[in-house]
């Protein structure tokens, strides 16, 4: 049994960057004798081992190969007899594909340190055809080392990828996933790499704006880019969930105008001083400043009132005598 780094941590070492977490192949092992080790399994489409001392993921050695459809479409062998150069082989791109000894010794079968040195993006194998989300992480890593530039064969590699139409089988999950990691390194510049490589479609739809600066909140972000975009922004990645309802009163928000109906003016506040979305409008109001200073004492006011008097009363006299008194109050407003 041996044990090597591998991947992001042995390539920031050698770049001189600090690497925020290490990731480990174990080769010429099993999961029998990792757990006898104190090692705890939390893998389950492949076997990956929790460190009982540091809590580090720890991965058998194995291969994989593709057999259908999306991310579940793959065949995993993590037999006894994987070599660390086999395991090396399946990963993305040459400069993740550097492993290093328990010793020190850097193990570079696909000339991940010459890629490093000349500053190149080259995939590692055909490998990188096999999973979509590859073309996803490209854009990440052309952000995250923007003087880097894209080897020609890997650009070709690409456009099978999006030939292939197996983008279009991501789960939303892995997507946003890798959205996010795209965010923290520069939002506007992986966007930016986002729509140069032609990866717009089909998860990033409609976006052709970039705003000049972005919150570094990934929720607010993602608002702004929609706002900046019509509102059409990557309606795919949506779920009833945070993102989803940020997004909805970020709209509501934006279009808000002193000049409405009084009974769209009724709508907004109903809405806003609701549970289900007062958070979100209070979290936003920095955001909107300007336009919101007249809605922020429309609300304060709403907010003061006791409506416990109303208890007892039949939902659709509770309903209409709520909305008489916010109607009230937003006419003394106006």
């Amino acid at each position: 049994m041996k044990i090597y780094k591998v991947g992001g941590a042995v390539r920031d070492h050698i770049m001189g960057i600090k690497p925020n977490d290490s990731d480990w192949v174990v080769v010429g092992s099993t999961p029998e004798e990792m757990e006898s080790l104190g090692y705890k399994q939390v893998g389950t489409d492949f076997p990956v081992f929790l460190h009982p001392e540091t809590n580090e993921a720890y991965a058998l050695a194995r291969t994989e190969k593709k057999t259908g459809k999306g991310y579940s479409g793959f065949s995993v062998q993590y037999e006894k007899n994987i070599s660390l150069e086999e395991d090396l082989l399946r990963r993305d791109l040459t400069i993740n594909s550097i492993a290093m000894s328990e010793s020190g010794q850097i193990i570079d079968p696909y000339n991940g340190v010459k890629d490093i040195k000349n500053k190149i993006l080259r995939h590692t194998s055909e490998a990188f055809y096999e999973d979509p989300l590859r073309a996803l992480r490209l854009a990440r890593f052309k952000t995250k080392f923007s003087d880097f530039s894209i080897h020609e064969e890997t650009a070709e590699a690409l456009l099978k990828i999006l030939l292939s139409g197996e983008i279009n089988y991501l789960t939303k999950e892995r997507v946003v996933q890798e959205m996010k990691k795209g965010f923290e390194i520069d939002a506007l510049k992986y966007l930016q790499n986002i729509m140069q490589l032609n990866l717009t479609s089909p998860w990033f739809d409609n976006l052709s704006k970039l705003p000049e600066t972005i919150s570094d909140k990934f929720e607010y972000a993602w608002c702004q880019i929609s706002q900046l975009n019509g509102f059409n922004f990557a309606h795919r990645l949506l779920e009833n969930n945070d993102l989803k309802k940020t997004l909805d009163v970020w709209q509501e928000m934006h279009s808000y105008s002193q000049k409405a109906e009084i009974n769209d003016k009724i709508r907004f506040f109903q809405k806003i001083t609701s549970p289900k979305y007062e958070k979100y409008f209070l979290n936003l109001l920095p955001y909107f400043e300007l336009t919101m200073e007249s809605c922020k004492k429309v609300y304060e006011e709403i907010k003061t009132i006791d409506f416990s008097y109303l208890a007892n009363l039949d939902p659709n006299l509770l309903y209409n005598e709520k909305t008489n008194r916010i109607k009230e109050i937003v006419k003394n407003n106006e």
